[in-house]
């Protein structure tokens, strides 16, 4: 992660751009209709099995093993843990707030998890059938 003289948080990303220089995201542009970098670290957040980083081995949630959502306990946990891993590794979102709900989307039933980002609500849509993400919209 870098910090611009703006104050821009960019995170460097695996892989070179056209110029041969490393490739980041800007996470400065929290705006609606930006398809945003933020939202995207934080559904890494979410598919991501722990243990996968040895100097991190805490990192992620894996919300595909580990949560099968038989019970509504569970989506409790799962809001905890999202708002745990955010506030632990992305320090920069600091004003971040989640919530996770059972709803349909698209005729399948999903858990919907909420992140709003200075003003701007993000909802993740996971299809619990498919164990995927169908898609991301912005309010």
């Amino acid at each position: 992660m870098d910090v611009n003289d703006k104050g821009n948080i960019k995170e460097y990303l695996l892989g070179l751009d056209d110029l041969q220089r490393p490739k980041m995201i800007d996470m400065s542009i929290i705006a609606p209709g930006v398809y945003n970098s933020a939202i995207i670290l934080i559904a890494r957040l979410i598919l991501l099995k722990k243990g996968i980083y040895p100097d991190h081995p805490d990192l992620g949630i894996d919300i595909r093993a580990r949560y099968k959502f038989a019970f509504d306990s569970e989506l409790l946990t799962l809001q905890e843990e999202i708002q745990s891993q955010i506030d632990k590794y992305l320090p920069e979102l600091n004003y971040s707030q989640v919530r996770v709900r059972f709803e349909k989307y698209n005729n399948k039933f999903c858990v919907i998890i909420s992140i709003q980002i200075d003003q701007v609500i993000y909802n993740l849509f996971y299809d619990i059938s498919s164990q995927t993400l169908l898609g991301l919209e912005d309010l």
